[in-house]
């Protein structure tokens, strides 16, 4: 699919979430409930060192690699890797489509640190995108020693359309699974550069951009809609806290089945999309689980969080929408810092960005 038609497609899709804000978090009293996380969720932690300052890269060195994983049925999974790595290397990443190429900052020669177990986000991307849709993002968690790993929803993508938008309801969430199971499959081969870096039982972050808000929601808890009524089950109880940008409802699909989320929850959205409105608003509304968050962004427009896709103004790229370095800024800044939170690292909250007029901050914390 050519990128303009993959444009086309997306207008009429989902909705987006953006940026803005640096400094540390001062949270208005009467926005926060206190309320105890889930001991079935929340990661259990007392030795993790206090938050550093999240707004500046972290330790490590970024690498990545493009791998293949077999999901379910034999489904093909191209997968992209991020992992932390402890020294510089020769080759960055050039990531793009047949047209397009965008130089990264991680590394491509490099050997993943597994000293010791790392903290996993399994990245969902948007209606006929790409794996690497955010890579700032990813890159950056990186540096903060966090593995991500995004598969290219098989079917879905700027390539190939060619999957059953029925079959991607249920298979978009398997494919995060699939992509864990592989994770942890590496792990215990002693043979493997990943041997140790991942603890099966310490579950991942689920995240998502827009119809990848959807397919995180699901996979961390939300019921999906038969007859209008929240009643379909395809969640992991290895997710241990939903991060959704610009969540789409999949045509109504997804609606108060966010309610059944067990895990903590960040909404990231704007008001300002063109292509589905504020659905983020309606969806994390409903979410009971604690801690939660919402950053609400005036002027973000659709492309706001997937600068590449920024080809010509409008719908989030341009003047008239939040900057772009202010935006990705705030989305690496805010992600680690809540990812942090429910790990139980101590002042990792605090790292959260303040309001600064472009987005306002609703919590349960």
């Amino acid at each position: 699919m050519k990128l303009a038609n993959y444009m086309h497609c997306l207008l009429g899709c989902f909705i987006v979430a953006c940026s803005s804000g640096r400094g540390v978090l001062e949270i208005p009293p009467d926005s926060i409930e206190e309320v105890e996380s889930s001991e079935d969720t929340a990661w259990e932690s007392s030795t993790l060192e206090p938050a550093g300052d999240y707004r500046q890269p972290g330790a490590w060195v970024a690498a990545t690699s493009t791998v293949d994983v077999t999901g379910r049925g034999g489904n093909a999974l191209v997968t992209q890797v991020w992992f932390p790595a402890t020294e510089a290397g020769l080759e960055t990443a050039e990531y793009g489509w047949a047209g397009a190429s965008f130089t990264g900052e991680a590394y491509t020669d490099l050997a993943p640190d597994c000293t010791e177990p790392r903290p996993v986000m399994i990245h969902s991307h948007g209606n006929s995108s790409i794996n690497i849709e955010m890579f700032y993002l990813p890159e950056f968690l990186a540096t903060h020693g966090w593995i991500v790993a995004a598969p290219d929803h098989t079917g879905n993508t700027l390539y190939d359309g060619s999957a059953s938008f029925d079959d991607l309801l249920s298979r978009r969430p398997f494919d995060l699974q699939d992509t864990f199971d592989w994770l942890v499959a590496q792990s215990e081969d002693p043979a493997n550069p990943l041997y140790g870096c991942v603890e099966a039982d310490d579950g991942y972050v689920s995240s998502g951009y827009s119809f990848g808000g959807y397919t995180a929601y699901v996979n961390g808890g939300a019921l999906v809609n038969q007859w209008w009524v929240p009643t379909l089950d395809y969640s992991d109880d290895r997710v241990r806290g939903v991060i959704a940008f610009a969540p789409w409802n999949a045509w109504g699909y997804l609606s108060s089945g966010t309610s059944e989320i067990q895990a903590p929850v960040l909404t990231i959205g704007g008001d300002s999309d063109m292509t589905v409105g504020s659905q983020y608003r309606d969806l994390h509304g409903y979410v009971a689980s604690t801690p939660r968050a919402m950053a609400s962004f005036p002027y973000a427009g659709h492309f706001s969080f997937t600068p590449i896709y920024c080809v010509t103004w409008g719908n989030g790229c341009g003047p008239y929408y939040v900057d772009e370095t202010v935006m990705t800024d705030f989305v690496k800044t805010s992600v680690l810092a809540f990812s942090e939170h429910i790990r139980g690292r101590d002042g990792a909250i605090d790292q959260m960005p303040v309001e600064d007029g472009n987005f306002t901050w609703s919590y349960a914390l």
